[in-house]
């Protein structure tokens, strides 16, 4: 109970600091000769690397891996938008996003890591026409992390076997630093950005079963700026 309450506390503290840079970034820049508020929606393909060794007490078998196929994950976030010169834009943002990764391999076993986390940046851009392109930083608070696994990696999947699915959050970091770059076309009040993290940061905890975790994420997003 004590570490329930310990990590809703934690929660609360984390989202009162992410709200309070966000306000005050808005603040600081609202004197801009363009600026508003903007809602972005949209989701992205993830990849998340491992790395580990055996341990007697592991019950996850495909330590070692680049878990780098197709998947669709969201993303809702909401920005204000400020040129704090005729061709540079500033966006602070928060938002929640989840990102992760999965695999499946020649015997038939696939496993699947999902991050659900609150995300707050900031990205800077430069503005030729319609066009912006910049770069951004942002950190992550992962609230939970799912893990889905199907068969063994140590003998075929049968035909009947089903998913297991468990709570693996106690295994990563609560935070963690993602860098990233970012494309953006403008009309009017709409945008299209595509965006690419790289993560800063190691997720793994201290007495998690790997010794190296660290994810990539690519992301379309539809905006609108009010």
């Amino acid at each position: 109970m004590c570490t329930n309450i310990l990590q809703s506390t934690s929660f609360i503290r984390v989202v009162l600091i992410i709200t309070s840079i966000f306000m005050l970034s808005c603040s600081l820049y609202s004197q801009s000769n363009l600026s508003g508020f903007g809602l972005e929606l949209g989701g992205g393909h993830n990849q998340l690397f491992t790395q580990g060794s055996y341990n007697p007490d592991n019950y996850i078998d495909n330590l070692n891996a680049n878990r780098m196929n197709l998947s669709f994950t969201p993303t809702i976030r909401l920005n204000y938008k400020s040129y704090i010169e005729q061709v540079v834009l500033l966006i602070p943002f928060v938002g929640y996003n989840q990102f992760g990764g999965k695999e499946k391999l020649s015997n038939g076993y696939q496993d699947q890591y999902w991050f659900d986390a609150i995300e707050s940046g900031v990205i800077g851009m430069y503005l030729i026409n319609n066009l912006a392109f910049g770069i951004g930083i942002k950190a992550n608070y992962n609230i939970k992390v799912t893990g889905r696994w199907l068969g063994s990696t140590y003998r075929p999947v049968s035909a009947n076997a089903s998913w297991d699915e468990a709570d693996v959050t106690d295994l990563f970091t609560r935070f963690s630093c993602d860098a990233g770059v970012r494309v953006s076309y403008y009309y009017q009040h709409f945008n299209i950005n595509i965006e690419s993290w790289f993560g800063v940061t190691e997720l793994q905890s201290s007495f998690s079963f790997f010794s190296r975790v660290r994810q990539n994420n690519y992301r379309i997003l539809l905006g609108y700026t009010l």
